[in-house]
């Protein structure tokens, strides 16, 4: 794993297919978060589907950056992934690899920085990959407590206000 890398694996008591449901439905994606990662807005197709939003990335003391991201691809049942982006110059690929683990699924989730631009490139170093280390365990923990596998086969999810949306 590079140093611009960082990855969380967890085994999750649901089957793949029914986390690749939750996890395809960009929708999803705000219950999961963190509180170092809030989502602002959801970007929508015609059609009034979520493929991309805009979050604000907390880090320590204070520290606030403002990231667009995008779903770029979705591989039933096996993965999802986009990108993240900050301002201009930096950008990250964002996975969701999905293998099935006996009745369960092995989610691996990952992030992969390709680019920094000055200003990221020392809080990745200061501060960035920790929190990130640190917050891929938690989102973790939130899929597995929102995904279940009923008897029905159908995704259980709880039901929170969702965030303000724009097209």
């Amino acid at each position: 794993m590079s140093a611009n890398s960082v990855r969380a694996a967890r085994r999750v008591g649901a089957d793949r297919e029914a986390v690749f449901a939750f996890l395809s439905d960009l929708e999803n994606h705000w219950e999961l978060t963190a509180d170092w990662v809030q989502v602002r807005s959801l970007d929508r197709t015609d059609d009034g589907h979520a493929r991309g939003a805009h979050v604000q990335l907390c880090g320590p003391a204070g520290l606030r950056r403002s990231a667009r991201t995008r779903l770029l691809e979705r591989d039933p049942p096996r993965r999802v992934a986009g990108t993240a982006e900050v301002g201009r110059r930096t950008r990250a690929q964002v996975a969701w690899d999905l293998e099935p683990d006996g009745e369960g699924t092995l989610v691996c989730l990952s992030a992969d920085v390709a680019a920094l631009g000055p200003l990221d490139r020392l809080l990745w170093v200061a501060v960035g990959r920790r929190v990130m280390e640190r917050g891929f365990p938690a989102v973790l923990a939130r899929l597995e407590a929102l995904v279940e596998a009923p008897a029905s086969g159908s995704v259980a999810l709880s039901s929170p206000a969702p965030p303000s949306t724009s097209r």
